[in-house]
């Protein structure tokens, strides 16, 4: 006998609504979170106010308004990104970069280049460039800077250890300079952390010949 005369399958439907509530609640809440992994961090875009200024989120769960806030995230360690022909590199952004020397040579050359976006203003790097960043900044400068100072320089220099630290440290300092800011509390900081640029081995063309590669 059921006391309140309720009958079992009528007890059965109700536990079956309950599981189905349940499940639904979770998938809001599901739907209602979103978590940004460890090396990354997240910047927020509103469909009525646009981009969220000043937030940046760390690793973590964050709240979010389903179909109203969009999570973008990016990577924020530290990446060697490479400048080469070479098919088989897995950090290639663009073709290594010809250059023509003082002394009127022209060779490619492989460049790798370390960086990261700046945590502190990855709000203004996705507002202002957004998720293409290394395609629409970094590769051009890199590229014009790399060639740029190569007119500098003789074509034996870029064997010559003194000489190629001296390289890469002037296309360094320019590829820093060019790299966008924002000015933030009276301070200008960079969008895009550069952190170390390093030269391969020059691909001198059959006809100018083999440079020596004991040159000091």
């Amino acid at each position: 006998m059921y006391p309140t005369g309720e009958a079992p399958h009528s007890r059965a439907g109700w536990l079956t609504a309950g599981g189905i509530a349940v499940l639904a609640a979770l998938g809001v809440l599901r739907a209602c979170l979103y978590v940004t992994l460890p090396g990354h961090a997240t910047v927020v875009f509103n469909t009525f106010s646009g981009l969220q200024k000043g937030r940046v989120e760390l690793p973590g769960a964050i709240f979010r308004i389903p179909g109203i806030e969009t999570p973008i995230t990016y990577t924020v360690l530290t990446r060697v990104w490479e400048f080469t022909n070479d098919p088989a590199s897995a950090n290639a952004i663009s073709n290594a970069i010809t250059v023509n020397t003082a002394d009127g040579q022209a060779f490619a050359i492989d460049v790798a280049i370390a960086l990261k976006p700046n945590l502190a203003t990855l709000d203004e790097l996705h507002a202002n460039i957004g998720e293409n960043y290394l395609s629409t900044v970094v590769v051009p400068v890199v590229r014009s800077k790399i060639r740029d100072i190569s007119a500098s320089f003789n074509s034996e220099d870029f064997y010559r250890k003194s000489q190629r630290a001296a390289i890469e440290q002037r296309a360094l300092d320019l590829i820093r300079q060019e790299m966008p800011t924002v000015n933030r509390d009276g301070q200008t900081l960079p969008l895009v952390q550069v952190e170390g640029l390093f030269l391969g081995n020059p691909d001198f063309p059959q006809a100018l010949g083999r440079v020596d590669l004991m040159l000091g």
